[in-house]
């Protein structure tokens, strides 16, 4: 065990010398609800005060213990182990005039004895630019890269990680070990905006975007491209009306996989502010509508997400998602549709005592047949972490995962069609800045 935690030590050091261009850039937030405070305190001692940064290089580790257990009839014994992992991050973001330009980098090494007995590394890259051809008209392109292992949870989302609303519940409790295995697969993508104010009121957006992973287990690749365009009109402080088309198309080379072709009506309304009776209470909604062709077949769903939000105290929230899509897993053959829920609370217990929980559920089925298999998943956990000093923190995460694909489903390699899972995972963590440029105050955004 020792000689392992060596290796991953020598590992790390390596990776803070030579920083691999690879992390992927956090998901873009959705805009603050009018009316919200972003000013709130979300987060404890640990980790914070670095600000609005040009530049940064981040390290974090993370060292402790993990029980496990499989709670599916016939599955595996409980087994208690070590875990380790080391993260770093790098990235910057500058303005020329005009232009704008952004990057960041990363790499992250995972060490699960109860897995595998080697170091499963993950590399992930982002770079971004936006150019203000006109003062109405702005062109941005975003190009992202990652390279990292299955894992279960990918299959069945919950739409948890990166959702806007969810506020400091966003990070799930959630370990890492939960079906990852050591097969990983390339993912790379390219979106392009142009968006045109034509009007005090109204704008014009078109979208291009075009996403490939290669499967090392499916021996294939999967191609995933989308070209979208519409228009929105603000009718009140909070308030659009939108109207957009696109059209989708999904295939590849993976044995198995159909093609499909998707058309987007995306029209409906658009609503977030803070709502009239507490300043404290936002909500945010939209409405479409997907059809999909696959064969000759065509059918309509419709579509929708909705987000409320109630600040508590000084630094609590409580959150409130629903999300109606049809949504293309790259290792799924099928599309899935169907509704989930997700319902978190989040906050301070002190200054150096943090807790966060949520509870979150998704059913529906595979494919555009009314018969298509079922699928049906839920997810809890709770996370409580303690902050020792500014750079280092004790986590315990609770998380339990559970799910059912019916018969007929098609599924990724090694993934079965039903688990249920919890785990329970202690780790010293520690967070070190190893560059930090801090963004002047009069620098232009």
């Amino acid at each position: 065990m020792l000689k392992r935690f060596l290796s991953l030590a020598m590992l790390v050091a390596v990776l803070v010398a030579v920083p691999s261009p690879a992390s992927a850039q956090p998901p873009p937030q959705q805009a603050a609800p009018q009316g919200s405070r972003p000013t709130r305190q979300t987060r404890g001692l640990f980790g914070g005060g670095v600000g609005d940064t040009s530049q940064s290089l981040m390290l974090n580790l993370s060292f402790g213990g993990v029980y496990d257990e499989d709670l599916t009839p016939g599955g595996r014994p409980p087994r208690q182990d070590g875990t380790g992992s080391a993260n770093v991050d790098y990235s910057f973001g500058y303005e020329f005039g005009r232009l704008s330009v952004g990057a960041s980098a990363g790499s992250s090494a995972h060490y699960y004895p109860a897995v595998s007995n080697d170091v499963i590394l993950g590399h992930r890259a982002a770079l971004s630019a936006s150019f203000k051809i006109t003062e109405k008209t702005m062109l941005s392109v975003n190009q992202r890269f990652s390279y990292r292992p299955h894992r279960v949870t990918s299959f069945y989302p919950l739409g948890l990680a990166g959702e806007p609303g969810l506020g400091p519940v966003s990070d799930p409790a959630f370990d890492p070990a939960f079906g990852i295995t050591t097969d990983n697969y390339l993912d790379f993508g390219t979106t392009v905006n142009l968006a045109k104010q034509v009007s005090r009121r109204g704008s014009l957006n078109l979208d291009y975007s075009r996403n490939q992973s290669n499967l090392t287990t499916a021996s294939g690749r999967q191609v995933f491209q989308s070209l979208r365009g519409g228009f929105s009109y603000s009718v009140a402080k909070g308030l659009a009306l939108r109207a957009a088309y696109g059209r989708d198309f999904r295939g590849g080379t993976v044995a198995g996989q159909s093609r499909w072709r998707t058309q987007v009506i995306d029209a409906g309304v658009d609503f977030n502010r803070a709502l009239s009776i507490s300043r404290r209470a936002t909500l945010a909604f939209g409405t479409g509508a997907t059809a999909i062709d696959n064969s000759g077949r065509r059918r309509y769903f419709a579509t929708g997400a909705a987000d409320f939000n109630y600040e508590i105290g000084r630094s609590w929230t409580a959150t409130l998602s629903y999300r109606r899509q049809v949504q293309f897993i790259d290792t799924i053959a099928d599309p899935l549709i169907g509704d989930s829920v997700t319902i978190g609370v989040g906050g301070l217990l002190s200054r150096r005592l943090q807790l966060n929980s949520f509870v979150g559920s998704r059913m529906g089925r595979f494919g555009i047949a009314t018969t298509g298999p079922e699928f049906r998943s839920s997810h809890a956990g709770i996370n409580l972490s303690v902050a020792i000093a500014r750079y280092l923190a004790i986590n315990a995460n609770y998380s339990y995962f559970t799910y059912r694909a019916g018969s007929g489903a098609v599924l990724p390699v090694n993934i079965r069609p039903r688990m249920d899972r919890q785990s329970l995972r202690v780790t010293l963590n520690a967070w070190v800045p190893l560059i930090v440029r801090t963004r002047s105050a009069n620098a232009s955004r």
